[in-house]
């Protein structure tokens, strides 16, 4: 689940999603590469609505070390809860793995960006995850990455993401149990 700002999302020519719900035109295409997203579950949309601010903010939304205790945050202090977003939901089990995106580097054009879905906790949230694109050799393509192939595979995911998306909830799953959690792993 990915929260975007309260805007149109979908184009109404196209019926598709638009770009700038799927990251936000400020952000770049560098964010793209490591897509945060969130697991519907435990994680209900209403979460969505929690922004950090305040000094802790930066300790807030950090990777979370395993096994580390968490300061808890306080309400209006260290976050704010707002219901003016929108949201729209990406089936995992339909592209972790299984979405791959072609793209030219340079003049060749036998690359494959593959998403895989990490299980990325941060210390305020533990159903973070992120989107991570690969290449077929199973390196992880760098937002570092020259500029204009960087541009051309944003547009590219951009596309494949909108053919995925989803922008009501989907029907509930069983209760998440911790037998079934994946300790974040490197792949």
């Amino acid at each position: 689940m990915r929260r975007t700002e309260n805007i149109e999302l979908i184009h109404h020519s196209t019926g598709l999603l638009k770009d700038e719900a799927i990251i936000s035109i400020d952000a770049g295409d560098k964010q793209i590469l490591d897509y945060s997203t969130n697991l519907l579950g435990q994680f209900k949309v209403r979460d969505l609505g929690i922004s950090f601010n305040g000094d802790k903010k930066r300790y807030f939304i950090a990777v979370w070390i395993e096994g580390e205790n968490v300061d808890t945050p306080i309400f209006e202090q260290d976050f704010v809860h707002s219901m003016d977003y929108k949201f729209f939901c990406l089936p995992i089990d339909a592209i972790h793995r299984k979405l791959k995106v072609p793209f030219m580097k340079g003049e060749k054009s036998d690359f494959e960006a593959i998403a895989c879905v990490t299980h990325v906790p941060t210390n305020a949230n533990f159903w973070h995850f992120e989107i991570h694109w690969k290449d077929q050799h199973g390196e992880k393509i760098k937002p570092e990455s020259k500029p204009q192939w960087r541009k051309n595979l944003a547009s590219s995911i951009k596309a494949a993401i909108k053919q995925y998306c989803r922008t009501v909830v989907p029907s509930p799953h069983p209760e998440f149990r911790e037998q079934f959690f994946l300790k974040n792993q490197k792949e």
